[in-house]
């Protein structure tokens, strides 16, 4: 799929702040790529859901 440059270098809204708790993770999905936000108690942080050195997603689904 080819993505709009546009869409990608903008802000996007995908979780409120609410729904993170400190020292959690949540995962969500941004123009076709996982993402996960996580808390380390006094900042949010989102990244890409893949770990380069693994070759693994950062978030375990258990669905």
């Amino acid at each position: 799929m080819r993505q709009n440059q546009a869409l990608l270098n903008d802000w996007h809204i995908v979780a409120d702040a609410r729904e993170l708790k400190p020292f959690t993770v949540l995962p969500k999905r941004l123009l076709s790529e996982d993402i996960v936000l996580w808390h380390n108690g006094s900042k949010i942080f989102a990244w890409q859901d893949f770990c380069p050195h693994r070759g693994a997603r950062l978030y375990f689904r258990k669905d």
